[in-house]
């Protein structure tokens, strides 16, 4: 029997999704942040090309594997 909660976290996702399809294309420039970015991702490529991205990850080694990327993206390592 799967766990309930999990069924919460999934519509909570599908809420945010719907929310954001329905306001993105308006949004250009906006700041966001990335948390448990990682070393970046072919969706924060596509990001990074409209928004001033913050990527933060609590491995210094994810941050250090971050692709050089244009000056809207900043790369923090997180205080664990």
């Amino acid at each position: 029997m799967p766990d309930p909660r999990t069924q919460i976290v999934a519509d909570g996702y599908v809420a945010m999704g719907e929310a954001f399809a329905a306001w993105r294309e308006e949004i250009v420039g906006a700041r966001v942040l990335v948390v448990g970015c990682g070393g970046g991702t072919p969706e924060t490529r596509r990001l990074v090309e409209r928004f001033a991205l913050t990527g933060v990850d609590i491995s210094p080694r994810q941050v250090e594997r971050a692709p050089e990327t244009p000056a809207t993206f900043q790369w923090v390592p997180a205080q664990a």
